[in-house]
C-alpha cells in the first residue's frame, strides 16, 4: 500500500518521565492498522515514528526510561520492537508491554518524538472526495435467515459509524451513508433490491449474505460493473476469481473438513446427511461427505429437501428410515446425521422429534446454525437439540482489540452474543472504505482493483483479511459450539493448520 506521509512540526522534545503508561482514552483502531502497515514494510520507520508522536500529542501515553536489550545496537530501530509491535497489533501483550519498546526507543536516542498541538493527521491522504459517499447492503432480515441477518446488519452499522469517526479523526471531509435492503433470504428479492440500488447509482454493496442470492445476483452485478462484499456466502461454487464478487470467509471446503475431523474425532463411522437444496447446501455437502469419505466413514445418500417445503415430515421420515437402519448394524453411537441448513432447523427438529430413533443419535450442523437463538427458546427445539448434543461449527476470528470492542458493543446493543459473522459484516465496510480512502475514489472499477491490496495489509474484528486468487479469505480455523445446559456453549476448535480438534 502507498501510504503517503508527512512529518510533523518539531515542537518539543519528549522529556524523560518516572514511569510509563497508557491513559484510558481508547486507542483509535486506525493507529494499529498504520503500525501493521510498518510491520509489513508498507510504510518505513518515519511513518512509525509519527504513529508514536501520535500517541504521546494525543496524551494516550507518556514515555518514560527503559534499559536496552543486550547486544542490540541504538543506531536503527531493533528487530524486537517489530515483533513487540506485532505482538500488539494482534493483541498478544498489552498496551504498557508494548510501551516498554517505545520508552527504549525514546531514551536511547533511537527516535525523537515531537508533537504537534494542531493534532494533524499522521497519515496523508488526499482530498477529493467530500461530502456523503453511499454503500449500499443486502441481507436476509427477515426469512430463513432473519436471525443472522439482523446481527450481521447490526455489524455493519457499527462498521460505518467506526470507519466514520476514523476519516473525522484523519481530517477528511467525507463520510459513509448505508442504504439497507431486505432480501429476506430470497434469491429472488435480493436480485430486485439489487437493481433498485444500482438504480440510485449506488453500485458497491456489502452482501448479500446466502450463497443461493449470491449466485442468483452475481450475472447482474458482473454485467453491470458492480462490486459484492459478502460477510458470509461460502458456497465453493462461487470462488471465482476476477468477478465482482468478494467474501470475507473461506469457501466451505474448509468448513466441510473441519466438519469431518470433528466427526471422526468424535467417534463417528457413519454419517447420514440431510441438506437444504440449494448452492450452498449442496457445496457443504458434498465437501463434508468428500472429508469424511477420505478419512475412512461411511456415507449415505442422505435427504435433499426443499427449502421452500411450509414442513418436513416426509424428509425426517426418510431420515429416520436411514438412521434406524445403520443403528441396527453399527449402534447409535456410531452413527450420527448432519443437518445443513438455515432458520429451518428448528422446524426440521419438532418434526424429527416424531421419530424416537433420531434423538439417539448425535447431530451436527454448521455455522449457519450456531447460536441460534431459536432452538434454546423453543421448549421441543431445545429437548431434541439437548439429547442428540446438537455440535456446530463456524469460522473462527482472530480474538483481538478490535474484536473485542466490536463484540462488546453487539452483545449489548442487541441482548445476545452474535454470531461470528458481524465481525465480517463489520470488516466489509472498513475494507471498502480504506479502498475508496486510499484511492480517493467512488469509481467501481478502482475499488475493485484496491480491495485484494487493503485487504491483504488489513487486520480487523476477524483479524488478518488475506484473500485467496478467487477474492475468498484465505484460511481460517473454527470455533466448536454445541447446545448444552439449554445455552451454546463454545466447546473448542477445529485448527486447519494441522487438522486438529482440541476440545476444552
Amino acid at each position: 500500500m502507498k501510504t503517503r506521509l508527512f512529518l510533523l512540526p518539531l515542537l518539543m522534545i519528549i522529556a524523560l518521565a518516572p514511569i510509563y503508561a497508557f491513559a484510558e482514552t481508547e486507542i483509535p483502531d486506525w493507529v494499529k492498522n498504520v503500525a501493521q502497515f510498518w510491520i509489513d514494510d508498507q510504510i518505513d520507520d518515519e511513518g512509525f515514528v509519527q504513529v508514536i508522536e501520535y500517541l504521546v500529542g494525543q496524551g494516550i501515553i507518556n514515555i518514560p526510561y527503559a534499559e536496552a536489550p543486550e547486544g542490540e545496537s541504538a543506531a536503527s530501530i531493533p528487530s524486537w520492537i517489530k515483533t513487540n509491535s506485532e505482538f500488539w497489533v494482534k493483541g498478544d501483550i498489552s498496551n504498557d508491554e508494548f510501551a516498554v519498546g517505545l520508552e527504549w526507543l525514546i531514551n536511547n536516542g533511537v527516535i525523537k518524538v515531537s508533537v504537534d498541538d494542531s493534532s494533524e493527521p499522521i497519515v496523508e491522504y488526499g482530498t477529493d472526495l467530500q461530502g456523503e459517499v453511499t454503500i449500499g447492503l443486502i441481507l436476509p432480515l427477515t426469512g430463513d435467515l432473519a436471525t443472522h441477518g439482523i446481527e450481521n446488519h447490526e455489524g455493519s452499522k457499527y462498521g460505518v459509524v467506526e470507519f466514520n469517526k476514523f476519516l473525522q479523526e484523519i481530517g477528511q471531509e467525507w463520510h459513509l451513508k448505508m442504504v439497507s435492503e431486505d432480501s429476506a433470504t430470497n434469491p429472488v428479492i435480493a436480485l430486485e433490491k439489487l437493481t433498485a440500488l444500482n438504480a440510485k447509482g449506488i453500485g458497491i454493496v456489502v452482501g448479500p449474505e446466502t450463497s443461493s442470492n449470491i449466485r442468483n445476483i452475481k450475472g447482474y452485478s458482473d454485467s453491470n460493473n458492480m462490486l459484492l462484499v459478502s460477510c458470509c456466502s461460502s458456497a465453493p461454487a462461487l470462488a471465482i476469481p476476477n468477478d465482482s464478487v468478494f467474501r470475507l470467509v473461506p469457501d466451505d471446503r474448509n468448513q466441510g473438513t473441519a466438519l469431518a475431523k470433528l466427526m471422526r474425532h468424535e467417534g463417528i463411522e457413519v454419517l447420514v446427511p440431510v441438506w437444504r437444496g440449494d448452492t450452498w447446501g449442496d457445496g457443504l455437502s458434498a465437501a463434508t461427505i468428500k472429508s469424511f469419505s477420505e478419512r475412512g466413514g461411511i456415507v449415505d445418500d442422505g435427504v435433499r429437501y426443499n427449502p421452500e417445503s411450509p414442513e418436513f415430515s416426509a424428509s425426517t421420515s426418510l431420515l429416520a428410515s436411514s438412521v434406524r437402519d445403520y443403528v441396527n448394524e453399527y449402534g447409535s453411537d456410531k452413527v450420527a446425521v448432519l443437518f445443513l441448513g438455515f432458520a429451518e432447523v428448528l422446524q426440521f427438529m419438532q418434526s424429527a422429534h416424531e421419530h424416537e430413533v433420531l434423538d439417539d443419535v448425535r447431530w451436527f450442523g454448521p455455522g449457519a446454525n450456531t447460536k441460534e437463538h431459536k432452538l434454546i427458546d423453543d421448549p421441543i427445539g431445545l429437548d431434541f437439540s439437548t439429547n442428540v448434543q446438537f455440535t456446530t461449527v463456524q469460522f473462527a476470528a482472530s480474538k483481538n482489540p478490535i474484536y473485542e470492542k466490536v463484540q462488546a458493543h453487539l452483545t449489548e446493543s442487541l441482548g445476545v452474543e452474535p454470531n461470528t459473522f458481524v465481525h465480517s459484516s463489520y470488516d466489509a465496510v472498513w475494507i471498502i472504505g480504506l479502498a475508496m480512502l486510499e484511492t480517493q475514489s467512488t469509481d467501481v472499477s478502482i475499488i475493485k482493483e484496491k480491495i485484494p491490496e487493503i485487504a491483504n495489509n488489513y487486520s480487523g474484528s476477524i483479524g488478518p483479511t488475506t484473500l485467496n486468487e478467487a477474492g475468498d479469505l484465505a484460511q481460517a480455523d473454527y470455533e466448536v459450539w454445541g447446545i448444552r445446559d439449554a445455552h451454546w456453549i463454545n466447546l473448542g476448535k477445529y485448527t486447519q493448520a494441522d487438522d486438529s480438534i482440541t476440545l476444552k
